[in-house]
């Protein structure tokens, strides 16, 4: 190793923290798993963007935070969407009456 080759971030030092903080946004440890290795990917995906000169932890965490807000917003939206869906939708419908919907709907038939 070149001396003046800076040192290597040290990603696996920080999983126990990582890990930590993971399971008190989830309250689930398999959850968290999951959280740490999606945000992991992501810090590999965008290791371009790591300024050596920043701190490795406060990256790490922030990008660990972000997955995790991006993560309730995106089941946020399922649940209303199917939500909305289910309000839409009849619970049972008579096969005729679906024929008769589709034809108002502009289907062949």
């Amino acid at each position: 190793m070149r001396r003046d080759t800076p040192p290597r971030p040290d990603v696996l030092g920080e999983l126990p923290s990582l890990r930590r903080y993971a399971r008190a946004l989830t309250r689930n440890d398999e959850d968290a798993e999951d959280l740490v290795h999606d945000a992991l990917v992501r810090a590999y995906e965008r290791r371009s963007s790591y300024d050596e000169r920043r701190n490795l932890r406060t990256w790490l965490f922030s990008i660990l935070h972000n997955v995790f807000v991006d993560g309730r917003r995106a089941a946020a939206s399922r649940a209303t969407r199917d939500e909305r869906a289910m309000m839409g939708a009849p619970a049972h419908a008579d096969p005729e009456q679906e024929h008769v919907r589709w034809r108002g709907r502009g289907s062949p038939g």
